[in-house]
């Protein structure tokens, strides 16, 4: 089957033409050697197949990023078949700087000019015929969002993917063709061919001074020391400056001259609907209030909508115990009766009851990213992180965390300074992802209303915040003394979402969740109740609730949290088996988990509310899981940072656990 890639720089719709050709078609893996997310998916036109590979969004393919370095490995040693190369109209100079490296690169290119309806609000028109000939490549105009121009994409991308073609001429660097034909001849002596490499992006990023194109070689077996002393001999002769820099000069004088012969500006500079909206989302003093009152309003949003869900969800796993003790009966000491009913009902269906808050959750959040306000929540916290010692990027990997911390603590690698990205890494594990969500709907729901279990949810997001900047604030004047990196960022423009790219993205995320409940929570439940049946967890988890003797918890609990250091979604499922909720005598259906937790906590703690609030926050603080850790650990390349770090998760979380009980008891 034949592959295709899609490149572009971040913010240009890349996303949504992916899911246009895809559809639900869709697998996510990383790529080989590293943890970086590789979509993949399926494009079916005409009776053919070709798979489609979503790169990560790049302004170059310069090696600072691992990001940049994966994107160039993927062309050179994939070879794919097309390279789409997504471009937005509104900002030709900009995007044609990887559009150019890309030809470098010897790439069989199509590009595409998307958003062009923002272009034309903005009065620009671009000739893509013209384009498409001064590239020498083909070039299509789409409105992603709209679905324009996607069927003509499918096609050009069938045509161009069966061609063979020829590279493009790479005239921009003719200033300097006699240096970099003398360096493609000694590589060619040197025994690199151009059926595995594009010699004269080889030799012109030899030339630029870049060192992974030099390892890549070198691995590849080629001696480079006779190439290095014609590049020497080369170099003598270019300016005396960054070789870099008078790349990417060529390269800008190019693109202008481009632009200036496909470019048509009709207007003015005028404020656009996403400057306006930018003078209030953004403002100094309101639009850090205005990004509580959203947050605010998704939980409610949330909670409101998601809770008649649960109840339905509920009413299913009930009747499914019901079915299942009418066939086999209801004797407490039948093993085999009580693994399906307490055991993986009790267990599995006690974490998805709350698959619908946790979907409303992903999809509220999914929104406010594809719209463009995430990034403006980014901008807004710049100056706030810079007072932590940290800047406004470090919020990127903060926010991706209110999903799962796995990824959020991989894409620190986009953070230049080390010590920010370290610090970044080490405090990601504090903010609340969407497995603790449960356990918060769970405690909450037990004892509050709906409205108050909404506002305590959001809570327990913004305390994770505050303890994680806190505790950035207190490793950058310590272990991770330095300096605040300055943080430059592209706002997007506000874009209205599309329905089927956020329902493509909720399934993804929904589809991770129902993975690990019908595999880590399933075999985490099964073991649970084996072991409870035999009488072997009580032991353990009264062990535990004697370490917490401050927060009076029973030893349901107690274990619960032991269990949760697999997984936070584990807290749920241990509760569900082994509190083994049943059928009560007033109400023969009621098997709420919620029920049986108020009544344990009313059994065993002198201020319920208290107990509750402190359970809540170690919950929240403690070690997120061991895949996380595995994350750490990956990212930091150190098991003893890994080690120091979940020592600081547990006893940052029993320390504010007791506090938290010790204000409670006051307060309640």
């Amino acid at each position: 089957m034949k592959t295709i890639g899609l490149i572009a720089n971040p913010n240009v719709g890349k996303t949504v033409i992916f899911n246009a050709l895809t559809g639900a078609r869709q697998s996510v893996a990383n790529f080989p050697g590293v943890t970086v997310e590789k979509k993949s998916g399926i494009l079916r036109h005409n009776n053919e197949e070709i798979t489609v590979v979503d790169l990560p969004g790049i302004y170059s393919l310069t090696t600072s990023s691992i990001d940049e370095k994966i994107t160039r490995q993927f062309i050179i040693e994939e070879k794919p078949d097309l390279i789409i190369n997504i471009i937005d109209s509104s900002n030709l100079d900009r995007n044609l700087y990887l559009t150019l490296q890309l030809l470098e690169l010897g790439a069989n290119l199509l590009v595409v000019l998307n958003m062009g309806d923002i272009a034309e609000s903005k009065g620009i028109t671009i000739d893509a015929k013209f384009l498409s000939n001064l590239l020498e490549a083909p070039v299509i105009e789409t409105i992603a969002p709209k679905k324009k121009g996607i069927i003509e994409l499918k096609t050009a991308i069938l045509e161009h993917s069966n061609k063979k073609f020829t590279p493009t001429n790479v005239s921009w660097f003719d200033a300097f063709s006699s240096e970099i034909g003398v360096i493609k001849e000694s590589l060619k002596n040197a025994g690199v061919t151009s059926e595995k490499w594009a010699l004269t992006w080889a030799a012109s990023a030899l030339l630029e001074g870049d060192e992974v194109i030099r390892d890549m070689l070198e691995e590849s077996g080629v001696d480079l020391k006779l190439v290095d002393k014609v590049i020497d001999e080369a170099t003598e002769n270019l300016p005396e400056s960054d070789a870099e820099l008078v790349y990417a000069d060529a390269r800008y004088k190019h693109i202008f001259a481009i632009s200036k012969k496909v470019k048509t500006k009709t207007m003015d500079e005028q404020w656009t609907k996403t400057d306006m909206m930018d003078e209030v989302l953004t403002h100094k003093y309101f639009g850090i209030p205005i990004f509580l009152v959203v947050f605010w309003g998704v939980f409610h949003f949330v909670f409101s909508f998601g809770d008649p869900f649960i109840g339905l969800v509920e009413l299913i796993f009930s009747k499914l115990t019901n079915l299942i003790i009418d066939d086999f009966g209801a004797d407490p000491d039948n093993f085999f009766t009580g693994l399906l009913t307490d055991g993986i009902i009790g267990g599995v269906g006690g974490i998805l009851v709350f698959l619908p808050i946790i979907a409303l959750l992903f999809l509220a959040i999914g929104v406010l990213e594809d719209t463009g306000y995430l990034a403006r929540v980014a901008f807004l916290m710049d100056k706030i992180m810079n007072r932590f010692g940290l800047n406004g990027q470090a919020i990127v990997p903060m926010l991706l965390g209110f999903g799962c911390n796995i990824p959020a603590i991989m894409s620190t690698r986009t953070i230049k300074s080390e010590k920010e990205r370290l610090t970044s890494i080490f405090v990601n594990g504090f903010i609340s992802c969407g497995a603790r969500l449960p356990i918060y709907v769970l405690i909450a729901g037990a004892l509050y209303s709906e409205t108050e279990a909404a506002n305590i949810a959001l809570l327990m997001y913004l305390i994770g915040m505050i303890v994680a900047i806190t505790t950035a604030w207190i490793l950058r004047k310590t272990y991770f003394k330095g300096e605040t990196s300055p943080f430059i960022m592209e706002l997007p423009p506000y874009l209205r979402p599309s329905i089927t790219a956020s329902l493509i993205k909720l399934w993804q995320r929904c589809k991770g969740f129902l993975y690990k409940a019908g595999t880590l929570i399933l075999i985490s439940a099964i073991i649970i109740y084996c072991l409870n049946f035999f009488e072997m967890v009580e032991p353990i988890g009264k062990v535990v609730a004697i370490l917490f003797w401050w927060m009076e918890i029973e030893w349901e609990l107690g274990a619960a949290l032991l269990f949760g250091l697999v997984a936070k979604e584990v807290v749920v499922g241990a509760l569900g088996v082994l509190l083994q909720v049943e059928n009560t005598p007033d109400n023969p259906e009621d098997t709420d988990l919620r029920v049986a937790l108020k009544t344990r906590l009313q059994e065993g703690s002198s201020n319920v509310d208290a107990t509750a609030f402190s359970y809540m926050v170690f919950s929240l603080l403690y070690v997120p899981c061991f895949a996380a850790l595995g994350a750490v650990r990956q990212e930091t390349n150190s098991w003893k940072m890994t080690i120091w770090v979940t020592v600081m998760y547990i006893v940052v979380a029993y320390v504010l656990a007791a506090l938290t009980m010790a204000i409670g008891v006051f307060i309640f």
